[in-house]
């Protein structure tokens, strides 16, 4: 496992850096905006930790992207998005799919048909956490031997992948978990 975490571009071929960070966090905006659910700022950090920890669990330790997650009071917070999407505030994102560097006219978004595993993450995050609020997401990346708790008690400033990783049955629990 540490050997995939150290590799921490290693991704499906197609995709890269900040820009398809971006390009992800633009599948999620989609997403809401097909289905009318309001994405907030906050609420698009955690679903896209989400989806980063279930892609790392699903890849056996393979970074989705290369930008971190930092602790923020509310839990994790993605650099990247955050600060390209601060601009408009922190409420409803879901104009932005409109705005998102715009190229020949399209918002940029990765093809979901070529990218067959970040499809699969992606439909089961949106299923599964895509319809809760800002604030039920929040709640649950604040459980117990979740990585943003871990860090947070350890001081640090960024999540690290193993942390992420190891944190499936805290965080994707359908309720708070019970450890013997």
């Amino acid at each position: 496992m540490l050997n995939c975490m150290r590799r921490r571009c290693k991704m499906e071929r197609g995709l890269s850096y900040m820009t398809d960070t971006l390009r992800i966090a633009n599948n999620v905006l989609r997403r809401g905006f097909e289905e009318n659910v309001e994405i907030n700022l906050m609420k698009l950090d955690k679903l896209m930790y989400l989806l980063y920890g279930k892609y790392l669990r699903d890849t056996g330790g393979v970074s989705l992207f290369p930008s971190r997650f930092v602790v923020g009071k509310k839990g994790p917070v993605l650099q990247d998005t955050t600060m390209y999407f601060q601009k408009y505030g922190s409420d409803a994102t879901g104009r932005q799919i409109d705005d998102y560097a715009k190229h020949n006219g399209e918002a940029q978004a990765f093809d979901e048909e070529k990218h067959v595993t970040l499809k699969e993450t992606l439909d089961y995050v949106w299923e599964k956490f895509g319809h809760l609020s800002a604030e039920d997401l929040s709640d649950i990346t604040h459980r117990d031997r979740t990585g943003w708790r871990k860090a947070r008690e350890l001081g640090w400033a960024i999540i690290q992948d193993v942390h992420i990783f190891a944190e499936e049955d805290a965080c994707l629990a359908e309720k708070e978990p019970t450890y013997a």
